[in-house]
């Protein structure tokens, strides 16, 4: 901030000075962006010709992780993401989701909400549990037959964990 500050040629800046770790009062200030309205955000500002370059540098991101994110909604039905829009989930569970077809991904994801998991674990074990016809790639699919009950009982643990 103090470089930004002499860049644009100020000399003066109002400031809080804290003689403490004060984190908590500083974060209750900070408001972090669900992963779609980042997406969206970003858009607007390549429509309004803002170079990806810039954007990046702005973001203080690589161009390659900004390109990585004009691709988060690929293959991501209309709803799903209407459902996510406000949600802070991780960015991870975009590419499970990829791996369903729409009305399985719409299933997931209103799961996850009704236990507020959005966790990568879940999402994981939502697409093992997928029925092969509800895939994009069915022959990707790498549950077999004697997985199940495995994975079932480690989704079962899962949720009696959250539970506590």
């Amino acid at each position: 901030r103090v470089e930004a500050s002499k860049d644009i040629g100020l000399s003066t800046v109002p400031c809080l000075i804290s003689e403490d770790e004060e984190s908590y009062s500083y974060n209750k200030y900070v408001n972090r962006l669900p992963v779609i309205q980042e997406y969206r955000m970003i858009l607007q500002a390549v429509d309004a010709g803002v170079s990806e370059e810039k954007i990046s540098q702005s973001l203080n991101i690589s161009v390659d992780t900004l390109r990585a994110k004009f691709r988060l909604l690929d293959g991501i039905s209309p709803e799903t993401t209407a459902l996510l829009a406000n949600q802070h989930v991780p960015q991870a569970i975009f590419a499970i989701l990829r791996k369903m077809k729409p009305e399985r991904q719409l299933e997931a994801v209103s799961t996850m909400m009704s236990i507020n998991n959005f966790s990568r674990k879940f999402a994981l074990s939502l697409l093992h549990y997928t029925p092969d016809d509800m895939l994009i790639n069915p022959k990707d699919s790498k549950l077999k037959q004697q997985d199940i009950a495995k994975n079932f009982a480690r989704m079962e643990r899962e949720m009696a964990a959250m539970e506590i």
